[in-house]
């Protein structure tokens, strides 16, 4: 029994390292005062994470009312198995446990473009915790297993890829697979679509002569398996109606047709059409060149079907992400709102350097990526002012004396020739140092006349029905109209997220 315990301790020493480092940071993070329980962690008062673990102890004393269940209910569930620790603790160790199993299918996919295991790990490392952004991983949001869900998922995915018939396949690991795809979107529901692009990765593998029916039955079973016991429990809390969480996500919704939009505002550069923050890519240069990889892992036969199973799951990902109304520029870094691309920051990382990898023997080819890779960054959305008439991206107040979160979060309303629009679902309202309040428009653009209303003249509004957005009053309502607006204009130059960082980041004066 030892020699099996002490065997399987050093097959397994750079997953235990892993643990011993996400351990390490997480303690340095919070303190001393917090790892010997003198005072709770810092993320315990953030709304969601708060509602998580509100979620969790009511699991472990077997409470099941709807009025603690607010989001999705795998995490809560994982939490709560250590509900009976200090709440430092209680995230920590499944949080750990959700890093290790990252690791494991990071490894499993970083294998099928030849690297080890060490080396995965030192690749891991940077795009995780030991980079500075590596709070997204320290705090516990649902996106840490969610994040490890699809690792395992890919890294299973790869496995069934790399059989070539013979012996008879083990039903179980097809089984495992589905489990996977079907806890995915328990997890996060949006990451849906992450469970079906890889199943459309896979179904050309199953479905080829011979038809592997016995394979592709197991992967289906699993994956209903986990769904029936979690529709069961959801009828259990909820009955047979949506939550709040949902009815929120649906009332929020997605612009898809802003795709471009947002992606220039998250990725590329924020400012100056919010006054503050940093495109992910400024933060993280490395990622476009991760992308490079994937482009020049299409070019090879031998990499082509695990470029797909990359590319399909994470661009339909961000496509989703992009789209969400309620992911902001003002939300990125401030609020660690990065941690929706969690599991995303690890494949470009491992992509990055495949494409370092083979610069020596494909120079043309790679350069060629590269540049069809950075040739999107290129493109600029500069803001100018817009005429009265004209629809207009963002509007700009003057400032009242209230906190930047009573006007953040506020219940207050902008209306324009179309209507009203109220802040934080259909507008963001951001106040800057300069004395002003930014209007951004989230769903349609602003077509004149703009005034901004405080307090809402709907109270009922959707946003104080679901969601704990403050609703603060000021001292006396108040109605101001717009001093300034501005339109989006196109232009094409060096990417604003490179040296010599040369876009500007301030608003051009108004007409």
């Amino acid at each position: 029994m030892k020699i099996r315990t002490f065997r399987i301790v050093t097959q397994n020493i750079d997953r235990l390292a892993a643990a011993f480092i996400f351990f390490g940071a997480t303690a340095a993070s919070e303190g001393r005062q917090v790892l010997v329980g003198q005072r709770p962690p810092d993320f315990s008062t953030w709304f969601d994470i708060e509602r998580y673990l509100a979620s969790a102890h009511a699991f472990w004393h077997g409470n099941l009312s709807a009025s603690v269940h607010l989001y999705p209910l795998l995490y809560p569930l994982l939490l709560a198995a250590f509900a009976w620790l200090p709440t430092f603790y209680m995230t920590l160790f499944p949080d750990v446990l959700c890093y290790v199993a990252t690791l494991v299918g990071f490894q499993m996919v970083a294998a099928r473009l030849g690297i080890g295991r060490w080396g995965a790990l030192l690749l891991f490392l940077p795009a995780t915790v030991a980079y500075f952004t590596g709070g997204m991983w320290l705090w516990p949001w649902n996106t840490t297993l969610s994040a490890a869900l699809i690792w395992l998922a890919l890294g299973f995915a790869c496995e069934i890829g790399d059989w070539q018939g013979g012996s008879s396949p083990d039903l179980r690991r097809y089984a495992m697979l589905g489990v996977l795809l079907g806890l995915i979107p328990l997890c996060r529901p949006a990451d849906v679509v992450v469970s079906g692009m890889i199943g459309v990765c896979l179904l050309p593998l199953l479905l080829v002569r011979p038809r592997r029916w016995r394979e592709l039955g197991a992967i289906i079973t699993g994956a209903l398996v986990p769904m029936a016991a979690y529709l069961a429990l959801y009828l259990a809390i909820y009955g047979p109606r949506l939550n709040d969480y949902i009815s929120g996500t649906t009332d929020a919704g997605f612009n898809f047709a802003w795709l471009g939009w947002k992606s220039y505002l998250l990725l590329i550069e924020p400012r100056p059409w919010y006054p503050y923050g940093a495109g992910l890519f400024l933060v993280m240069p490395w990622l476009p060149v991760g992308l490079a990889g994937l482009l020049l892992a299409f070019t090879e036969r031998e990499t082509r079907w695990l470029a797909a199973l990359l590319t399909l799951p994470a661009l339909a990902y961000a496509v989703v992400m992009l789209s969400y109304i309620d992911f902001l520029p003002s939300g990125l870094w401030a609020m660690k709102n990065a941690h929706y691309f969690k599991w995303l920051l690890p494949l470009f990382t491992l992509l990055a350097w495949w494409w370092l990898s083979q610069v020596r023997r494909r120079l043309v080819a790679a350069a060629l990526a590269l540049v069809l890779a950075l040739l999107p960054t290129c493109v600029r959305y500069e803001p100018v002012p817009a005429a009265e008439e004209a629809p207009a991206r963002l509007v700009v107040f003057s400032r009242p004396k209230d906190s930047f979160g009573h006007i953040y979060w506020g219940s207050s309303v902008v209306t324009d020739r179309a209507g009203p629009q109220f802040n934080v679902l259909d507008v963001h309202l951001v106040p800057d140092k300069r004395g002003l309040v930014l209007a951004e428009a989230l769903r349609r653009p602003f077509l004149g006349d703009e005034q901004w209303l405080w307090p809402a003249t709907d109270p009922l509004h959707r946003i104080g029905a679901r969601y704990a957005v403050l609703h603060y009053v000021p001292n006396g309502s108040f109605r101001r109209r717009a001093i300034a607006r501005y339109r989006r204009a196109f232009s094409f130059g060096w990417p604003c997220w490179l040296p010599p960082y040369a876009c500007p980041l301030t608003l051009p004066p108004g007409p």
